[in-house]
């Protein structure tokens, strides 16, 4: 290149070894640790991403792309080591994290064996008078419900029976 326009249009060479056009903006800085664990923590309290994001001072996109697992599983993490913590201090002999624990892993249990036992099959109602058109009223279905709550042999048993009557006259109710 001529000297007299190498000042108004740059070295070639130097353009060449420039970053390539449409890059976006600096490489991200690296993440450490501590900002991990902030925003695993800030995520299981349950602050918003957007407000995450400001605290951080990048944006949504931002944070949702560098931080997906601190995001997604904060939650769980941070309740698995809140019990690390209580077993720790449980194995040390303190009587106020023994039952504390307990008390969770009791409570994790009948979850576990609520959510394993599949719904009973409730008794079909009896039928009530429909309008003819195959389908029941929200009336009649309401009826119908509170005519299989009354019977002894319902989910309630003679619990909703008044003292002294052991069975009551829905039919002849309904009829008024």
């Amino acid at each position: 290149m001529p000297p007299e326009f190498s000042g108004r249009l740059g070295n070639c060479e130097q353009m060449a070894k420039s970053p390539k056009r449409g890059s976006r903006g600096p490489a991200p800085k690296p993440i450490s640790k501590e900002q991990r664990d902030k925003v695993r923590l800030w995520a299981a309290g349950g602050i918003a991403e957007e407000q995450i994001a400001y605290l951080l001072k990048i944006s949504r996109n931002t944070l949702r792309k560098r931080y997906p697992r601190e995001l997604d599983q904060g939650n769980a993490i941070e309740r698995a080591r809140n019990l690390e913590r209580l077993q720790a201090a449980a194995d040390k002999g303190n009587v106020a994290a023994i039952k504390h624990l307990d008390a969770k892993l009791q409570a994790a249990a009948a979850q576990r064996a609520w959510t394993a036992d599949e719904p009973e099959a409730t008794p079909a109602a009896p039928a009530a008078q429909s309008t003819g058109k195959g389908k029941q009223s929200k009336k009649e279905a309401v009826v119908a419900a509170a005519e299989q709550a009354l019977q002894p042999t319902g989910d309630w048993g003679n619990d909703l029976m008044p003292e002294g009557v052991l069975a009551f006259p829905v039919a002849a109710a309904r009829k008024k």
